[in-house]
């Protein structure tokens, strides 16, 4: 697993050697941020379900100013951790080691209290715990005109409902990964 684009393109990342991780292939990572482009840059970026941490690791090698990685597993967390002190990114980065849910309801709390928003979000769960009512939850954390970047498995044929919040702008599909890009609105 390599970074695709920008300060550290080409480097590799360490991979998990445990079961229960399945990161975003390079194809999908790669044409996700394409789509993205400069919406990236100086972005802040929370990653949920994050795994190796790649995906928020490839922000900040775009540019983002800072990313947060959620991860219930302690081992992964770990494997984060790795990865961002490989690429001297561990003061852009925060690791919360714990349930997704919980997390998201909590900085939810926070931000009535004006805690900063975020501009670009990952909702990337292990295919089998896909949940679109999982989406809305997000909708606190996200300042006006920030993206929600969901991934599923194409095979998934749940219908995707329709949010007040948030609008379907790009669906792609990578191989068995469907991409679904929602904009906050209002």
């Amino acid at each position: 697993m390599r970074i695709i684009s920008g300060e550290f393109k080409g480097r590799q990342l360490k991979t998990p050697d445990f079961e229960g991780t399945r990161p975003m292939t390079d194809k999908a990572r790669g044409a996700t941020f394409d789509i993205l482009g400069a919406e990236v840059e100086g972005a802040k970026v929370l990653d949920c379900f994050a795994g190796t941490g790649a995906v928020g690791i490839e922000a900040l090698s775009r540019g983002a100013s800072h990313a947060s990685f959620v991860d219930l597993s302690s081992r992964a967390t770990a494997l984060i951790r790795q990865n961002l002190g490989l690429l001297g990114l561990i003061e852009r980065a925060k690791i919360y080691s714990e349930d997704a849910g919980k997390f998201v309801r909590r900085e939810s709390e926070l931000v009535a209290k004006g805690a900063p928003d975020y501009q670009l979000a990952f909702y990337t769960p292990p295919y089998r715990n896909f949940d679109w009512d999982f989406l809305p939850l997000f909708v606190p954390l996200l300042a006006t005109n920030a993206t929600l970047v969901a991934e599923k498995d194409k095979f998934m044929r749940v219908e995707q409902p329709v949010y007040a919040n948030l609008t379907l702008w790009e669906r792609k599909q990578y191989g068995d990964t469907e991409l679904y890009f929602f904009v906050k609105v209002g």
